[in-house]
C-alpha cells in the first residue's frame, strides 16, 4: 500500500518566529544539513534596488532575488525530532494537511511541530518567514523557476476568490 505524506500540525503556542536572518534557496544539494557561518562566507552585492542580487557559491555565479510570500502565507524551516530512544515521536493529536518538498500554509496558526508521512514523523519548527531568497545558477530568478511561479498560483487563486461585493 502506497501511503500519501501528511503533515500534521500540533496547535502549541510559541511558534517559532526565530528566523534572524533570511533563509536562501540554492540551486543545489549540499550533504550537510547544521549551522553554516553564511555571513562570513556567502558574500552577496545588490545590484538594484528591487532587491535582486548576485554571489559565488563554490566558483559558480549565482543571481538571486527576493521571493515575497502573499499575505496571510508563511514558509516553515523543519527539523526532525527524535525520543531518547532514536525513535521519531508521536504523542499528540494531529490535524492533516497534505505536503510536498516545502511547508507553506496560509494563515497559520501558531505552531512549533509537524508530522510528516505515513510512520508519523515529528518536526520541529525551527523557522518561519514570509519571504525568502531564491538563488539561480548564471540567470535571474523569474517565472521560468517553478517555486515563483507556484506563489504567483497563489496570488491568482487568492484574487480569483475574493468576493466582488
Amino acid at each position: 500500500m502506497n501511503i500519501k505524506p501528511k503533515v500534521v500540525l500540533n496547535q502549541v503556542s510559541s511558534a517559532s518566529e526565530k528566523c534572524a536572518s533570511q533563509i536562501h534557496l540554492l540551486p543545489c544539494h549540499l550533504g550537510y544539513t547544521g549551522g553554516a557561518n553564511v555571513q562570513a562566507y556567502f558574500q552577496r552585492e545588490k545590484v538594484d534596488e528591487n532587491g535582486n542580487e548576485i554571489s559565488t557559491f563554490r566558483g559558480h555565479l549565482l543571481n538571486g532575488s527576493v521571493q515575497k510570500l502573499p499575505d496571510g502565507y508563511k514558509m516553515f524551516v523543519v527539523k526532525e525530532r527524535f525520543n531518547n530512544k532514536g525513535e521519531t515521536e508521536c504523542d499528540f493529536d494531529p490535524i492533516r494537511y497534505p505536503v510536498d518538498q516545502f511547508f507553506i500554509q496560509h494563515e497559520p496558526q501558531e505552531i512549533n511541530t509537524l508530522f510528516i508521512g505515513g510512520e508519523q514523523q515529528v518536526f520541529d519548527a525551527e523557522a518561519s518567514t514570509s519571504d525568502f531568497m531564491l538563488w539561480e545558477y548564471d540567470r535571474k530568478p523569474s517565472e521560468r523557476n517553478p517555486l515563483p511561479r507556484a506563489i504567483n498560483f497563489l496570488r491568482i487563486a487568492n484574487d480569483l476568490a475574493v468576493d466582488d461585493d
